[in-house]
């Protein structure tokens, strides 16, 4: 995910009253129903708002064959006491690099990047500062990061929300904040999350195909699906019906983070989508056959252990559930947490929360509400 916790403190708790609400997505969509599963996920994002200090939450899941369901808890503004809509749009962070995991895919399977071959030999001379050698960085290991490049959230991080809030960054300025500092370890050697891997792989994308990353997320992907509430915005604002998102500062306070310059996540986590949405997406992704040809799906697939309770292929996590193996992503920005994806059974879920959680406890709940969605 975009991590900024640097920024935060632990989550102000608020009384957020439970308003939970259930109802369909278009016209497939059901009545609600008083099942165990609305229970259980009612339950789950009670515990996330009203226990554990988020404002508010909304859970779309359901079945391959099954409707989507939406159930929200909490309030999506503070101000109003006004519910998220449904279904809302939302910032989503690092779910931005599974869609651009997917156009370098794609690209690789027109035979216009090869995932083996050196970043320096498609961007020469582009990272070459403080021991960061693109020489020795792979397409692959940029993708699954292995490239040991540091973070450059961390200067951001750093500077404080505040400062940078309408800052504009160009990809050049993100890397340049990362490149002052040294390599994590050798490339290919390790693990580690660095956004500054997918700040690069959106300049791939530019350079192969003389294109901003995202409009060929948009031509490539967000058309083709259809996926009406996708975007990857440019103003300040969000498209579409959505909550209000907030971030709790060092010092105490909760402010209202909805609209920022988000030039600062650029194609690490600067895309917006719906629930149903990103589980359309990551069903096509994973368990269907029109986004990637066969070849570049293993290689998707083809995960690393990571030593964090998960594996990582190439811009997509692979988790355990209580309903089996979950492939999707979570994402995190300013005002924002999310996570999505899917089960190779069809189970489909996305948990979307309008706060920046900053606690090993709202994680965990956060982690028992997605498997609720996608296992009850």
């Amino acid at each position: 995910m975009l991590r900024i916790r640097a920024l935060l403190t632990a989550a102000v708790v608020v009384a957020a009253g439970l308003t939970v609400a259930a109802g369909p997505v278009g016209a497939a969509g059901a009545a609600e129903g008083a099942g165990g599963a609305d229970r259980e996920v009612r339950e789950a994002l009670e515990a996330i708002t009203t226990k554990g200090g988020v404002p508010g939450a909304q859970a779309v899941f359901g079945t391959k064959s099954g409707p989507l369901r939406v159930l929200n808890s909490g309030v999506g503004d503070l101000e109003t006491r006004q519910p998220f809509p449904k279904p809302s749009t939302v910032r989503i962070g690092s779910q931005t690099k599974v869609f651009v995991a997917t156009v370098v895919l794609q690209l690789v399977g027109e035979g216009k990047i090869e995932l083996d071959r050196d970043i320096d030999h498609y961007l020469p001379g582009l990272i070459r500062q403080n021991g960061n050698d693109g020489r020795k960085i792979t397409v692959r290991q940029l993708l699954q990061h292995r490239s040991g490049l540091p973070d450059e959230e961390d200067d951001l991080s750093a500077m404080g929300i505040e400062k940078v809030r309408y800052k504009h960054f160009t990809p050049q300025d993100l890397l340049d904040l990362a490149l002052d500092e040294r390599p994590l370890f050798e490339p290919g050697t390790d693990w580690s999350y660095s956004n500054t891997n997918y700040i690069v792989a959106g300049m791939l994308i530019e350079k192969i195909t003389g294109r901003w990353w995202g409009d060929e997320v948009k031509d490539r992907i967000i058309k083709p699906l259809g996926l009406k509430d996708t975007a990857v915005p440019t103003g300040y604002g969000i498209p579409g019906a959505h909550p209000r998102g907030y971030v709790n500062l060092e010092d105490g306070r909760r402010i209202d983070i909805t609209e920022y310059d988000t030039s600062m996540a650029d194609a690490a986590g600067n895309m917006t989508s719906s629930g149903p949405d990103l589980v359309k997406f990551y069903d096509t992704l994973v368990n269907g056959n029109k986004l990637l040809k066969p070849a570049q799906s293993a290689a998707m697939k083809a995960t690393s252990k990571t030593g964090a309770g998960f594996e990582y292929g190439l811009g997509i996590m692979k988790t355990k559930k209580s309903c089996g193996d979950f492939w999707g992503h979570d994402g995190q920005v300013f005002g924002w947490t999310t996570s999505a994806g899917v089960t190779t059974g069809g189970a489909r879920a996305a948990v979307l929360l309008n706060d920046t959680i900053t606690t090993q406890e709202q994680g965990d709940r956060l982690d028992v509400a997605t498997d609720k969605a996608l296992c009850s």
